[in-house]
């Protein structure tokens, strides 16, 4: 409790701060997170294994409230950046290529206070990506609530560009004008973010699709228009 208030606290201070320069201030946070030791034990994990694309992000407060709108003063473990992604290829989970969702981060930019987790990854609007991802729209408590990444840089990689893909992780090619995307399973290479010390491998991805008898590999309709 006296951590949380000295943080707290030191935020007020670099806010003032920041507001009297007009410069932006970093705020880091942190977070006792589950480490896995394995692809295999992450996908157990997980709800949902996906290949998507990332759409566009808003900010948002998250707490045992809900969404909400981010008000003038905020508690920083409550600040999310909200990724609307749509989803190119399911490998696990109760959703359909096509699908649009919405992955929640920890931390964003609120005026001139940048709340940053310490262990942060950055997902950039445009970019092809694989995510691990805990995904319950219909809990009863949280209803409609975004899904959360298992951590924040061992659930998360980058997809290369692949003949008929989509994009890079620099977020520069938004908006794919093909008819259709090239299933990463049939050609592609997968990109372990900075920090992650797991490698995810097609392999791995045509097992988990094996192990939830999803059929993975065929041309994805672009939804696109």
């Amino acid at each position: 409790m006296k951590k949380l208030l000295l943080i707290l606290i030191t935020i007020s201070i670099i806010s003032g701060l920041a507001a009297c320069r007009n410069e932006t201030e970093r705020v880091y946070i942190s977070a006792d997170w589950q480490e896995w030791r394995s692809i295999e034990e992450l996908a157990s994990e997980a709800t949902h294994v996906l290949r998507v694309e990332v759409l566009n992000e808003r900010l948002e407060l998250l707490n045992r409230f809900g969404l909400q709108s981010v008000p003038p003063s905020i508690d920083p473990y409550e600040l999310y950046t909200i990724h609307q992604v749509r989803i190119l290829e399911v490998f696990q989970g109760d959703v359909a290529p096509g699908d649009i969702i919405d992955v929640a981060q920890v931390g964003g930019r609120l005026g001139n206070i940048e709340v940053v987790n310490k262990d942060h990854v950055s997902i950039l609007t445009g970019g092809d990506f694989i995510f691990f991802l805990f995904y319950n729209p219909e809990n009863p408590l949280f209803p409609n609530s975004p899904a959360g990444l298992m951590n924040p840089w061992q659930a998360i990689y980058h997809v290369a560009s692949t003949d008929g893909g989509i994009s890079n992780n620099q977020g520069d090619n938004a908006t794919n004008t093909q008819n259709t995307y090239t299933s990463i399973i049939q050609r592609g290479q997968i990109e372990s973010l900075p920090g992650n010390d797991l490698t995810l491998t097609i392999e791995d991805l045509k097992a988990i699709a094996e192990q939830n008898k999803i059929e993975v590999g065929m041309p994805i309709q672009s939804a696109t228009e």
